[in-house]
Formats: structure tokens, sequence, C-alpha cells
């Protein structure tokens, strides 16, 4: 068995025997399963992640492949325990299907397939998520899908991403949501009910390494625009006596109560998420808002993200803000720094970008800069917000990664070349 075909979106993928004689396989040199013994790998994968399906009432699988790790699930689970398995690459699936160890798969009631070819394949996808609290996620088949798929897979890595957010931090994400309940506090309906959006553009400004060169317009042009900023940026806009409009926060973690110090009386409002970190909130003297990114019966839902820029985004939208214009929102690592000067000063900590660098991404500049799968991720979102919002102008006036979809000038072109006709105006075609 050594089959090789070249597929209709150009991807070559090659059918061979394992070394144990299982058949395995490859997409453009990339292994799907073992080329030793894909039974062995299967039983690995299955002992790391018993939380995922052990005790379980459902399984959400993306990633079929050849199916060696969902028949070794299926010797795991219950008798009344459902498997969903996902496999939106259906060239890959129809090969699989062809297998006397897939189509023996199939045949447990308990094992239900869903293949990209059918009409309903994300819409089912969504709810079957909603089920369960993680995914087992085939990494192989992620990384071969064919290239119509990226944003399925982007969407996939990113619900990573909120999984080991909430593993790492679920039961501060609780504590915080309780004792934030008892803060004196308005909603963020009222916030935006109270915030005139249209009157002058609106800058969301975080805590990226160009934010430092960016304060010298921000200062010059400070009349001309609203400022929403994270908390993670706000010392180093009040070092230069910049205020902001509005403040948000969504970590959980008590550190996050550093970015408030000294300015606990500045009396700009606060946008915070329900899990935010309560110690930060209690010091805090200024007026308070909680928004929540879950359905919450009475409220809005804030998509966060899980970024406080993300947040920030959200809360604009919400108020139809336009344009929106992006300071220090660099998505990448400028200068060997991840953040703003004052981060160092904030947090006690180094600000040296290559204990973080694992990736890289296009810049504004057409250069290749240095960034990370988180920040990856954020981009992601920002983009598909940013396709989602048409009727908006999005602005670019960081240095770091390109954002698809949005308009790249820096502060001085808008403002000072008066680009900006008039509150809530559309950017000239220059």
């Amino acid at each position: 068995m050594d089959e090789t075909m070249t597929l209709n979106d150009g991807r070559i993928l090659r059918i061979f025997k394992a070394k144990n004689g299982q058949p395995t396989l490859s997409v453009n040199d990339v292994l799907v399963h073992s080329r030793f013994d894909p039974a062995r790998e299967a039983f690995s994968l299955l002992e790391n992640n018993k939380a995922i399906y052990q005790d379980k009432e459902n399984v959400v699988v993306y990633g079929l492949a050849f199916g060696y790790h969902v028949t070794e699930l299926l010797k795991r689970i219950s008798s009344d325990c459902q498997v969903y398995v996902f496999e939106a690459d259906t060239a890959v699936l129809s090969q699989a299907k062809t297998l006397d160890l897939v189509k023996e798969m199939m045949d447990d009631r308990r094992l239900s397939l869903i293949g990209g070819d059918q009409s309903n394949f994300l819409t089912e996808f969504a709810e079957k998520l909603n089920l369960v609290e993680n995914i087992l996620i085939y990494k192989p088949s992620l990384r071969v899908l064919p290239r119509k798929q990226e944003n399925l897979k982007s969407a996939i890595l990113d619900f990573e991403v909120g999984r080991i957010a909430w593993e790492r931090f679920g039961p501060m994400l609780e504590r915080n949501n309780d004792l934030n309940q008892t803060l004196e506090h308005g909603t963020i309906e009222d916030f935006l009910k109270g915030f005139d959006f249209q009157v002058r553009p609106l800058i969301i400004v975080s805590s990226g390494p160009s934010l430092d060169t960016s304060i010298e317009e921000l200062t010059k042009y400070r009349n001309q625009f609203n400022l929403f900023c994270a908390g993670s940026a706000l010392r180093t806009l009040m070092k230069y006596h910049i205020k902001p409009d509005m403040i948000c926060i969504i970590d959980p973690q008590d550190i996050v109560a550093k970015q408030l110090v000294g300015f606990e009386n500045l009396g700009v409002p606060l946008c915070f998420l329900d899990t935010a970190s309560f110690t930060a909130l209690l010091n805090y003297q200024g007026p308070k808002y909680i928004f929540y990114n879950q359905p919450k019966v009475g409220s809005i839902t804030i998509n966060t993200g899980k970024s406080v820029a993300t947040a920030l985004l959200s809360i604009a939208l919400q108020g139809r803000a336009n344009p929106i214009i992006f300071v220090g929102q660099d998505l990448a690592f400028i200068g060997k720094k991840h953040h703003t000067e004052t981060f160092s000063e904030i947090y006690g900590v180094s600000n040296d970008a290559s204990l973080y660098s694992s990736d890289t991404v296009l810049g504004i500049n057409g250069d290749l800069l240095y960034t990370n799968s988180g920040l990856l991720s954020f981009k992601r979102w920002i983009e598909r917000i940013i396709k989602a919002n048409p009727q908006v102008v999005f602005i670019n006036a960081s240095q770091g990664a390109k954002i698809e979809g949005a308009i790249e000038r820096n502060l001085g072109e808008i403002f000072a070349n008066d680009e900006l006709t008039g509150p809530g105006a559309r950017l000239k075609q220059v």
C-alpha cells in the first residue's frame, strides 16, 4: 500500500503503511498519523486527555483522520456516552471511509460523524460545543486543512486558548464574580446610555510597545477624539497627562490592581468584566460599570475575545462608535519589547519580548515581526469583528502587525490632514 494523489485543492495526499502495518497518511508531507505505530500514538493521546471524556455524557472531537484516536476513545467511554466527531476535510474523510477500521467504528451507535460536506456542519459544531466544557482536538487534522478552511482552524484554536485560560483561572473567576456583585456599581447599559459615542472619533489605546511613540500625537490632538484605554495602558497615558474617557479591565488576577495604583481617585469610568480582579475594583473610587461575556438575563453581552482590547472594541461597537482607531494595538513585539515602557514599572518584571516569541506575523511596514499564539488569536478575533461590521471605519494607527480590514494611518495623517471631515465621518480614500 503506497498511493499518492493530487487533490482538487492542490494538496498532495499520500497513503502508506506504517512500520506496524497499519495504514497511515500524510498531506503535503505533513504526517497525520505516526509512521511507526498509529494505534499507540492514539493510546497516548487519550491517556493525556482523560478529563475530556471520563464520566462525561457527551464528547466532542474535531478531526477524524483515519480514526485511530476515535476507536481508542470508544473503548474508554460508557455505553450511554455520545461522541460527536467533526471532520471538515472532505478529501481525507472520503479516504477514511474506505478503511475497515472506520467502517466498524461508524457502526457504533454512540458515534455521530459530521463531515464538511454537510450543509449544517458549522451549525452542528456550534450546537455540540454547548454540550461540553472541552473538546478533543486532533491537531494533525487541523494542520493539513486546506486554505479555504482557515477560518474554521482559527476558531478551533481560539476555543483552545479560551479553554486553557479557564483551566488556569476557573476558581479565581468564580470567586471574583461572587465578590464583585457586592460592589457598588452600575451596568454597562448605564455607561452606554450616558456616553456620547457620536460626537468624536474613538481611539482605543492598548499597551503595545508602539504606544510610547504615539504619545506626542495623542497629546497634540487630544481634544479631537474620545479615548478608551486598557488598564495596562493607563500609567503610560497619565505619565503624559493624557486622561482617558474610560478604563477597562477583564483580568481576574490580583496583580492587575497594580495598574490602578495612584489613580484610585481619578474619577474616570471603569468598565469591568464580572470576573475581573475584585482587589483592583475594591480600591478604585471612581464610577464602575459591570459587563458580562456570557448571556445574562437583562444584560447585553460584551464579547471579550479573551483580551481587554477586544472587550473595548465590543463596547465601542455597542455604542455605535465610528470611526474606531487602534493605538498601541501591535499584536506583535517591537524593538524586543512586548509592552509599553511602563510595563516593568507596573509589574517589576522584564519587558523582554524574546522570552515570549514563538511565531511571526506581517507588520504594517511589510517586515516580519515576532509574536505568539495568544496575540495571533486576538488578531484573528479583531479581523472577524471588522469583517462583520462593514458600516464602521477601522483605522490602525499602531506600528505592529497588519490588521486585515483596517486602514493604516498615523494620528497626524488622520487629524492634522483633516482626513476626518466630521463626527463619525468616513475616512477619505486618498
